[in-house]
């Protein structure tokens, strides 16, 4: 344990130092510090008497940083970053003693405004921070064309879809089951219907796509959607990219293609959970 221990503060040391800049007129990087020690501020900026969505922060202890709003880290002494969901948020220092000890100091800040633009999608996703999505009760999951942008001329509903699971070896994610987008850290955690979870993160890019047709990416890693298997495919393949076919505040519509050679489209239906 004390050799991963060491072997990860050494790595964590080389990353931050290849991107940091430089000390300059700090203190010399030596021993360690505890966390009341650490010399740091966050301050929000403020326009036309409310805080908006930029932070500035700063840190003068002689320790590499790391600087994040739980979407964004940034390997820096000081700067600035913008902040994704308005209400109560947090900014957390994460530290490299000289000594290859690390620290972590978290600085809560409220955001009354996005003044400066983010991707909409990040509340689409979170909500005010975390957001469940369960199946649509009709029409829920099924096959399509590449341009149908949903399930057309085979489709299941919410309470198919535990028989649809049933006798695969896979997850029970049938009616019942849900995932749950967290913004800070950009985590997805599935919850079968049996209680499991699966816990992942996720990432998303929005860009026109052809096969299917749809608007964004979705990229999961460690965990998957619900149901999310090609069932045509003789072992059941997981996907770890989806096609954002439609995404609003009350419906998430996602595509893929099934693994070659076959050629036809998965379509999902999710809503938030009530």
């Amino acid at each position: 344990m004390k050799t991963n221990y060491i072997l990860y503060a050494f790595a964590f040391f080389l990353v931050t130092l290849s991107a940091c800049q430089p000390l300059d007129n700090r203190e010399e990087m030596t021993g360690n510090i505890s966390v009341e020690d650490i010399q740091a501020t966050v301050r929000v900026e403020q326009i036309n008497g409310k805080n908006v969505n930029k932070v500035f922060f700063e840190c003068s202890s002689p320790i590499s940083c790391q600087w994040s709003n739980g979407v964004e880290t940034h390997a820096t002494s000081s700067g600035e970053m913008l902040m994704f969901l308005t209400g109560e948020q947090t900014v957390t220092l994460t530290g490299l003693c000289g000594d290859g000890s690390v620290i972590t100091k978290d600085f809560p800040v409220t955001v009354d405004e996005l003044y400066y633009e983010v991707a909409p999608e990040y509340a689409m996703f979170c909500g005010s921070g975390e957001k469940t999505w369960t199946w649509q009760e009709t029409e829920t999951m099924g096959n399509g064309s590449a341009t149908s942008g949903g399930p057309d001329w085979w489709t299941l509903n919410a309470e198919d879809m535990a028989e649809q699971c049933a006798g695969k070896n896979l997850d029970a994610d049938g009616k019942g089951a849900y995932m749950t987008f967290v913004l800070n850290g950009m985590k997805m955690i599935k919850t079968s219907a049996d209680g499991k979870k699966t816990e992942g993160t996720f990432m998303f890019s929005m860009q026109e796509t052809t096969e299917p047709v749809g608007i964004g990416l979705l990229n999961l890693n460690g965990t998957n959607i619900l149901c999310g298997h090609d069932f045509n495919d003789p072992g059941f393949a997981a996907w770890s990219e989806y096609t954002i076919i439609s995404l609003s505040e009350d419906k998430m519509v996602l595509g893929v293609k099934e693994h070659a050679p076959n050629k036809n489209y998965w379509y999902y239906v999710f809503v938030p959970k009530e």
